[in-house]
């Protein structure tokens, strides 16, 4: 048996011990304690995927009228057909599977975002992996205790982006499209494909998307299957007739709710600058919105710099996916590894003195992690802040490291711009 582990040992490489490193850390963290109690076992949100999976195999055809359902079902179609193997457990063993599964998903999201900067010639150590980790760990352990699918729909986003890379379309626009049925907000990565003009691969996904949903209505309710695409569609609406109440809620982390929490009326907690109406907020973090998406690619068109240029506006989009969703929640936080992994990479072959503008983004991004913990808040004697215990969700700390990477990944392309600029001089001056 110990030859059997020596050898298994032996095999593996930098990458793969790392990764082995943190599967076991993940599994230890989150499993182990639920197998000791599963009474303890409470998933929140994964809680409305075992019961649209149960009532699936009950014969149950419209997923979105669903009885049992504790919140309603807000996803596509095609969702509730991923969702049906979970319901042939219990709800303790379907928890611990799903927590199991979302570590699984994570791993697989690491190993597809080392895949994609390979393919434009970025190698970098594995163990940036365990630092952002560490950065984002609050983000994935919300996202796992509360059962969350924003890792699987990171999955989806990043196997879409691979496949793509590979030039395999037709995976490519599958992987989007059920990532869309996921999320809404991930169709902000459509301005990615529009940017590189391809039309053909934007009309594959909107097919793709249609095609699996059709099917899965036709699967699920044969006798009326445009019955359920309505549901999908009220239930959209219906969430989205409460916006006031869901974007000025403390736990929403996007952008509207942290120009809100400052320059609003609403929940302001005595941090308001000023006193704006709901609707003027909303004004100010479209325009504010607007300018930071329009930013980036007006970069990449004026700058000579293009060697990186996808995997920059990758990663502003992936930073923007949270902040212009107005149902922003901390664990849909877990998709900047992406951008924090784009980060650390150029940072690691950067010189960081006073000069280098990257020294203070870099302060201020750790200065706001440490917020996000509540042993900081205690330190600072404000905990709890009124009242309330979750004081980083008062604060806005998650919108302001949000925005924080945001500058923090226009600099380092800026950076490289320069960099590049110089070393085409010097080759010049060679010459």
């Amino acid at each position: 048996m110990r030859q059997i582990f020596c050898r298994f040992i032996d095999r593996l490489d930098h990458v793969s011990i790392i990764f082995l490193i943190i599967f076991i850390f993940l599994f230890c963290r989150f499993v182990i304690s639920y197998l000791l109690d599963f009474s303890s076992i409470y998933l929140m949100d994964f809680n409305v995927f075992y019961e649209t999976g149960k009532y699936i195999l009950r014969g149950g055809g419209n997923v979105y009228s669903n009885p049992n359902l504790p919140d309603f079902f807000k996803y596509a179609p095609v969702i509730s057909l991923l969702l049906v193997p979970y319901g042939f457990f219990s709800m303790q063993v379907s928890s611990i599977l799903w927590i199991i599964s979302n570590i699984g998903f994570l791993m697989g999201c690491l190993y597809l975002i080392k895949k994609i900067f390979l393919k434009y010639n970025i190698q970098f150590r594995a163990s940036i992996f365990i630092l952002a980790l560490l950065i984002l760990i609050k983000a994935v352990t919300t996202e796992i205790t509360l059962g969350q699918s924003d890792i699987l729909l990171f999955l989806c986003v990043l196997g879409s982006l691979w496949a793509y890379g590979n030039q395999k379309r037709k995976h490519s626009a599958i992987f989007f499209s059920l990532a869309i049925a996921i999320k809404l907000p991930v169709l902000i990565f459509l301005i990615f494909f529009l940017f590189k003009r391809d039309f053909r691969f934007i009309g594959l996904t909107i097919l793709a998307f249609i095609l699996l949903n059709i099917l899965t209505v036709l699967c699920l309710n044969p006798a009326a299957p445009l019955s359920l695409i309505s549901s999908w569609i009220s239930s959209i609406i219906q969430a989205g007739g409460n916006a006031d109440i869901v974007i000025f809620r403390i736990s929403n982390q996007s952008l509207y709710a942290l120009i809100g929490r400052y320059f609003g009326t609403a929940e302001n907690y005595g941090l308001n600058v000023l006193s704006l109406s709901n609707t003027l907020i909303m004004g100010i973090s479209i325009m504010i919105g607007f300018l930071m998406l329009i930013f980036p690619f007006l970069l990449v068109r004026i700058c000579n710099y293009k060697e990186h240029s996808d995997l920059f506006v990758l990663s502003i989009l992936f930073i923007l996916m949270n902040l212009f969703n107005p149902n922003c929640w901390l664990a849909n936080n877990v998709t900047l590894f992406f951008p924090l992994i784009y980060c650390l990479v150029h940072l690691g072959i950067q010189k960081i003195n006073f000069r280098n503008p990257n020294l203070y983004l870099i302060a201020l991004c750790g200065v706001a992690i440490f917020f996000t913990h509540t042993k900081i808040w205690k330190l600072v004697n404000l905990y709890p802040y009124q009242g309330e215990t979750y004081v980083s969700f008062v604060f806005k700390i998650w919108p302001l490291f949000n925005i924080l990477l945001y500058f923090l990944v226009i600099t380092n392309y800026v950076l490289r711009e320069e960099a590049a600029n110089k070393h085409s001089l010097r080759q010049m001056s060679d010459g």
